[in-house]
């Protein structure tokens, strides 16, 4: 078991329990776990592109991630993995230590745009090797796109 929690920085005081229905170009969403007894997070969802917005109005299909900034206190062995929720669940990113993944992606290949088809596009967030006391905490910046 862990403590976990999802707060928004942007939009401010943003409740996530009711959508903003325009205007906003890019949100951003932190995340904390710490660590209370030895147990993984397997494809927990993050966020859903249909529980929000695109700037003109319309439901979201997809998302684009343009920044993922992280900090992790895990065992040597333990590290944190981005996916979609996609048939095939790609993979967004592996991370451990700590560090920053920005306009550029991984290896410079782009930033993490979500093509898949299939599932619901939602951002999965699984977990590997955590042990109590373990901490990570994990911000991306994204934006959400129509299908």
């Amino acid at each position: 078991m862990a403590t976990i929690t999802n707060t928004f920085i942007y939009p401010p005081n943003w409740d996530y329990f009711y959508p903003v229905k325009s205007g906003v170009k890019k949100y951003i969403i932190n995340r904390t776990m710490i660590g209370t007894a030895t147990a993984d997070e397997t494809d927990a969802v993050l966020v859903t592109p249909a529980d929000f917005y695109t700037v003109t109005g319309e439901v979201g299909a997809r998302f684009h991630i343009s920044h993922i900034a992280y900090t992790m206190s895990l065992g040597d062995t333990a590290y944190l993995k981005l996916s979609w929720d996609r048939v095939d669940k790609p993979t967004i990113a592996v991370l451990s230590g700590w560090g920053t993944q920005g306009e550029k992606g991984p290896q410079g290949t782009g930033a993490f745009e979500d093509g898949g088809e299939g599932g619901t596009g939602a951002i999965l967030v699984s977990t590997v090797g955590v042990a109590q006391y373990d901490t990570y905490d994990i911000t991306l910046t994204f934006s959400v796109k129509k299908a």
